[in-house]
This record gives C-alpha cells, sequence and structure tokens, in this order.
C-alpha cells in the first residue's frame, strides 16, 4: 500500500478536530478522564473554546470546504453556544460533525441542528440495555437517551434532512455481552449506522489482552496525512493520543491552520512516519493505541461523506 496524504489534503487537512469542552456531566467507566481525571489538560480559562477561536479555525476551513469535528475531552453540548458556532460554521461553508453522549440534546436543540444543516452526529451508546447503559455511562440515564434520539430521528426524517444519525459503541468488558445483538437494536429504528469502536488507552491504562485491533503490523499512522487536533485555545496537537499535550504545533494566535498543517516540524514527523521510525518521535514511540489505527477503516464513508482515494479511520 502507498502512503501518505489522503486526496485533497496536500495542502489543508480533511478534517479539524476541535475540543469544545474540558468538562463532562457523565463519569463513564471506561474513559481515561474519569479513570485519570488530570489527563483533562485545559490552561486557564479554556474550559470551553472561545467563540473567536472556534470563528477563525472556521473561516479558513470553510474556505476549504473542510470537516470540523466537534468533540472534547467532555461533553460538547456543556458549551454555552456551541450551536451557535455549528450554525457559523456551516453558514462558512464547513462540514460540521459532532459526537456527544445525548443526555443535552433537547428538542429545541436538536431541531436547530437540523436547521442549520449540521452534517452528522454522533451518539456515544456503548449499549443497548438500560442496565448495561447506566452502568457504563454513569451519571446518565437511558431513557433520556432514548428520548433525545426518538426526537431526533423523527423530526429529521420529517424535514427529509440529510444529517446522518451513527451510534457509537466502545467495545469493553463490561458490554461485550451485547454487541451482538446491539446494531438490531439500534439500527435503523434510531440510528442510520452503528460503529464499534476500539477501547482507546492513550498510554495510561493496562491495555486488555482481548482488545480488537484494526492493524496488527504497525504502519505508518494515517491521522498526519488527514487530520489536526485543535484545544480549547486555538493551540494545535499531533493526534487524539496526546491528551496531555506534550506535541506542540504551533497556535491560532500567530498562524493560520494551513502555515501549521504543512509546518516543517509536522512535515518532519510525516517523513518519519513513512520510514517507520517511530522510536524517533517521542509521542509516537509511546503509543499504545496504535493497533487501533487503520488505513482501511472509513470514517468518510460511515459518515456519508464523500470518501477519498484511500479509505479513512473512525
Amino acid at each position: 500500500m502507498k502512503y501518505g496524504f489522503v486526496e485533497g489534503a496536500e495542502k489543508f487537512p480533511k478534517m479539524v478536530i476541535v475540543n469544545v469542552s474540558y468538562v463532562c456531566n457523565a463519569k463513564c467507566v471506561h474513559c481515561v478522564h474519569t479513570i485519570h481525571p488530570s489527563s483533562r489538560t485545559v490552561v486557564g480559562d479554556g474550559i470551553f473554546v472561545k467563540d473567536e477561536v472556534f470563528k477563525k479555525m472556521a473561516d479558513e476551513c470553510g474556505q476549504h470546504g473542510a470537516l470540523i469535528r466537534v468533540t472534547g475531552t467532555g461533553e460538547p453540548l456543556l458549551h454555552p453556544n456551541i450551536i451557535n458556532l455549528i450554525k457559523y460554521a456551516k453558514q462558512k461553508g464547513c462540514r460540521v460533525s459532532m459526537i456527544t453522549n445525548g443526555s443535552l440534546l433537547s428538542h429545541d436543540k436538536a431541531k436547530l441542528l437540523l436547521d442549520y444543516g449540521i452534517d452528522g452526529i454522533e451518539f456515544s451508546v456503548d449499549a443497548m440495555s438500560k442496565v448495561t447503559y447506566e452502568k457504563i455511562r454513569k451519571g446518565l440515564k437511558f431513557e433520556k437517551l432514548i428520548d433525545n434520539i426518538s426526537y431526533l430521528r423523527k423530526l429529521r426524517d420529517e424535514m427529509n434532512s440529510s444529517t446522518n444519525l451513527i451510534a457509537s459503541f466502545i467495545e469493553e468488558e463490561a458490554n461485550r455481552h451485547e454487541r451482538e445483538l446491539a446494531e438490531s437494536f439500534w439500527v435503523p429504528k434510531y440510528f442510520d449506522k452503528i460503529q464499534f469502536r476500539v477501547w482507546l488507552q492513550y498510554g495510561k491504562m493496562e491495555t486488555p489482552a482481548d482488545r480488537r485491533n484494526l492493524m496488527t503490523e504497525r504502519e505508518p499512522c494515517p491521522y498526519p496525512f488527514e487530520r489536526i487536533n485543535m484545544d480549547s485555545l486555538g493551540g494545535f496537537h499531533l493526534c487524539a493520543f496526546d491528551i496531555d499535550h506534550e506535541t506542540n504545533l504551533g497556535s491560532l494566535k500567530d498562524k493560520s491552520v494551513a502555515e501549521i498543517w504543512r509546518s516543517k516540524e509536522l512535515d518532519d514527523i510525516r517523513g518519519l512516519l513513512l520510514a517507520k521510525r517511530f522510536v524517533d518521535i517521542p509521542i509516537c514511540s509511546k503509543c499504545t493505541d496504535w493497533g487501533c489505527r487503520s488505513w482501511t477503516h472509513n470514517f468518510w464513508k460511515l459518515q456519508n461523506f464523500e470518501s477519498p482515494k484511500n479509505e479513512q479511520r473512525g
């Protein structure tokens, strides 16, 4: 297989992953931030992404038709202005996808997101029963999730909206017994598709011996060739594994996204990855989750976005 930039990412990332919230209303048992609260790296008043930071990033992403993935080390819908920021990004020509636990997606917010044309909403469900759901996603209620997604799905269909609805199921010991039944429970009644995710360890937890990996022999990581991560203050970091923000690729305070994307530092990292010199990249040398990356697991197809030549990860 030939590795390198995915089609369209040569000058600008196809996806900017934005950590919009560093607080959460749940304490999920498998979440690294529940187990290691200090891993919620945030500086100063950056608990939520500032409007001006998000808008500056969206202005540039819109020029390239890039995807903004709204996420966080917490729950995005806790951000007091996230709905309006998504509206702004869509008006600027961005594609926008959000991952949420769904507990705060009120009927009013659901309608606004559909009105504004959000491209995809991914719900972290991790179960198909009340008992398992509330055991894993502590602090949340299964009935509330069902009510919120039921309303959203009904309204989406009535509006003939193209918003893609996806269930996310992180595989772990506590829910493995429900994996085979999960898809038939959630799809197609509530969601269009379900994605079964591998449980990431972020170098902070013991990796289960029976964890399902997507890659058995280490290949160059695909992420630096298609996506980049931005924190709430406008700082850019190599990947999601870097939850302690050990890498610092630049900031929107003095650089554009395009400049950061094709910086010498990041291009040097790409060169080392292509040469499979993983030990020469400090953050990659200790990555415990490289087996969960793959050049053939297709994020874009799952989200109903156009798929580049090389299929992508989730």
